[in-house]
C-alpha cells in the first residue's frame, strides 16, 4: 500500500503520499484542511503561515518550501502547483 496513514484522528491520510520511487500525490482535500481559512489570491508566505497555523506536517510545509510559484489565485491553482512539483 502506498501512502502514510495518521493513526489517530479519523484515519485522515497525509496532503502528500509518496510511492516507492519517492514522487507523490497530492491529495486535494486534505491540503485544503491544512489552508482552511486561507484568503485567495495569497502568496506562498501566506500559504506557508496558514498550513503552519492549521498543524500541517512536515512533508507538506517542505513540498509547498520547494515551490517555485509565489503567488495562488485559488485552492485549485496550489494544488495543481503542488502536483506539479512533487
Amino acid at each position: 500500500m502506498t501512502g502514510r496513514f495518521r493513526p489517530a484522528g479519523g484515519g485522515h491520510h497525509e496532503p502528500t503520499r509518496r510511492d516507492a520511487t519517492g514522487r507523490g500525490a497530492v491529495d486535494p482535500i486534505e491540503v485544503q484542511r491544512r489552508l482552511r481559512g486561507m484568503s485567495y489570491p495569497a502568496t506562498l508566505d501566506d500559504v506557508l503561515e496558514k498550513a503552519e497555523e492549521n498543524g500541517a506536517d512536515e512533508e507538506l510545509i517542505d513540498d509547498l518550501r520547494s515551490l517555485e510559484q509565489e503567488e495562488f489565485d485559488g485552492p485549485d491553482d496550489l494544488v495543481r502547483a503542488l502536483g506539479a512539483a512533487i
